[in-house]
């Protein structure tokens, strides 16, 4: 996501101090200053606190899924495609991870607004259908899809944070992706069978 230079410092300096002092604890000016821009600055392209909040959760999002829409294309069989779209992710959230922490912190503590959870999930709905689809066409249990979006993304993010908290290093975070991608496959693939 490209934003103009004044823009791209203040977020990149609100990522730094949430994840150093928690976004409670950071004031607006001590983003201005950490970003070397006025106050005013800050408030020209954020008029509140909470739409800085927004933009940055919406950037970290977004960033996240320009990973999977990045050269390689995915391709292959379904099971190939849900792998790569797994390893893709793990390995991006384990190589942020201040952004990565920022946004669940931001998730998990109710700061983003409707607007902008409305906003992801358009941006993502293309990858929610082709999901949906590999359960209309059995390459994916039949579990309720919206249970299955919660284990695969929970799934996801307990990984990342094991990731983060060992400090692994590029390739064990690859060999770690091998593992959880084939766990979560066997896990959601059609011989697992819907609870009766």
């Amino acid at each position: 996501m490209n934003h103009p230079p004044k823009k791209q410092a203040l977020l990149e300096a609100a990522i730094e101090l949430f994840a150093k002092d928690g976004f409670w604890q950071t004031t607006t000016a001590s983003i201005a200053q950490e970003a070397g821009v006025a106050t005013g600055t800050l408030f020209t392209y954020f008029p509140t606190k909470n739409d800085l909040i927004d933009e940055l959760y919406l950037t970290i999002k977004r960033e996240a899924l320009a990973e999977l829409q990045r050269e390689p294309k995915l391709q292959g069989s379904f099971e190939a495609v849900f792998k790569e779209i797994h390893t893709r992710l793990l390995k991006w959230g384990s190589a942020n991870p201040k952004k990565f922490l920022l946004m669940l912190q931001l998730r998990q503590g109710n700061q983003v607004s409707q607007r902008i959870h409305e906003t992801i999930e358009d941006d993502w709905k293309e990858g929610y259908e082709w999901i949906k689809l590999g359960q209309q066409e059995g390459k994916l249990a039949s579990f309720p899809t919206n249970l299955l979006l919660s284990i695969i993304h929970g799934h996801l993010e307990a990984v990342i944070q094991h990731n983060i908290q060992h400090n692994l290093s590029e390739k064990e975070v690859a060999e770690v992706a091998t593992i959880s991608s084939e766990i979560l496959w066997r896990y959601l693939s059609p011989q697992s069978k819907s609870p009766q």
